[in-house]
């Protein structure tokens, strides 16, 4: 499903715009640090995002997340289960895909845009000493 790669390519951006605040003046090249820790085609998973931001020192940023009416354990399974559809439209299984469940989807993918970013922006915060860019 397109919402999971564009997830994906979010999480990855998210990352280097975190090494870019808390790295640069720190190492000689931000860009070369994260290409060597960024998992290549991995899906974003919370173990992948977990790893990807522990080694900016942002610890735990996906047990931060929740909403009203979704837990943070309701939105770790979310999470696989969308890139477990995913997977398996990929590699050519029959799923149905509804309209009903594209727009839940895009719904979580922008909830979860939206936390992911204020909980890595939050973390930052404390290295740093202001808000490190402003909430999408």
């Amino acid at each position: 499903m397109l919402l999971t790669a564009h997830f994906q390519g979010f999480v990855d951006d998210l990352h280097m715009e975190a090494a870019t605040v808390l790295l640069t003046g720190k190492v000689a090249d931000v860009n070369k640090l994260v290409k060597l820790v960024q998992p290549r085609n991995a899906n974003p998973h919370t173990d992948v995002i977990e790893r990807m931001f522990s080694g900016l020192g942002i610890h735990d940023v996906m047990s931060q997340i929740n909403w009203q009416k979704c837990s943070n354990r309701q939105v770790k399974e979310r999470l696989r289960g969308y890139i477990e559809t995913r997977n398996k439209i990929a590699h050519g299984s029959q799923v149905e895909v509804t309209k009903q469940k594209i727009v839940q989807y895009q719904q979580f993918v922008k909830l979860l845009s939206g936390k992911l970013d204020a909980a890595v922006s939050g973390s930052a915060k404390k290295f740093v000493g202001k808000a490190p860019w402003g909430a999408i």
